[in-house]
């Protein structure tokens, strides 16, 4: 998260964190919070203008369903997903890839800027390892037997005030570099033991909700079809 949230630290404090990186290996980073910051494409550029960027994306709707269930399980939003949007409407907005994808594209330009469905990574994993491998003109990677397999999947917390105080511990000692501190306590199930424990209750909306929120993305959805060549009426099923 250093490119929205801790770029005041400097390149140098981020190099930090592949100094142990042989000569000539490439290094990229997984950052889920980047794609819809608005200063981000310029930051990374000015850090690395050659790279290549590569979007993965799911529907945009299931997309915004799925973060809602993130913040839900942290305690940091109501259960009802509608007021859940209005406490953070980047819920929403985070998948609104036609305004999105272009930022990206005109910052690194077309060719740097590649485009993944969520839909071929659980389909055919190995194909689009092969794709990535093109794309960065590495040796050709083979698919672990785990790829399809879910992490981190949604769970509703037993004790939602002790989910959004591990949230919120969790956020401070990472904001100090702590994060040494954070992955002990993992190792020792704190966050099996904030997260997870309650009832089946993980909720799902309704047939009008669902339609209603698909709607809003006609124009992402549109869009990214344009891009791919794909036809995605059928994207969220």
């Amino acid at each position: 998260m250093f490119f929205d949230r801790r770029y005041k630290r400097k390149t140098k404090w981020y190099a930090r964190y592949f100094e142990d990186s042989r000569d000539n290996q490439l290094c990229g980073e997984i950052a889920p919070t980047y794609f819809d910051k608005p200063n981000v494409p310029e930051r990374v550029h000015k850090a690395a203008p050659d790279c290549d960027v590569i979007i993965s994306l799911r529907h945009p709707a299931e997309r915004a369903f799925s973060l809602f269930l993130h913040h839900l399980r942290k305690g940091r939003v109501p259960q009802d997903f509608w007021r859940a949007v209005e406490r953070k409407p980047r819920i929403i907005s985070a998948g609104h890839y036609a305004t999105h994808i272009p930022r990206w594209r005109s910052v690194f330009g077309d060719d740097q800027v590649h485009l993944l469905l969520l839909n071929d990574i659980k389909s055919d994993p190995q194909a689009v390892l092969l794709r990535i491998s093109d794309w960065l003109d590495v040796e050709f990677m083979e698919a672990s037997t785990g790829t399809n397999e879910k992490v981190n999947a949604a769970s509703m917390p037993r004790f939602p005030w002790l989910a959004r105080g591990a949230a919120l511990l969790t956020t401070t000692l990472h904001k100090y570099g702590l994060h040494r501190v954070v992955g002990f306590g993992k190792k020792l199930g704190l966050k099996k033991l904030a997260y997870t424990g309650g009832e089946d209750d993980t909720p799902e909306l309704s047939p009008n909700d669902r339609e209603q929120l698909i709607r809003m993305y006609d124009e992402d959805i549109a869009f990214v079809e344009e891009l791919t060549g794909r036809d995605l009426a059928h994207w969220w099923e």
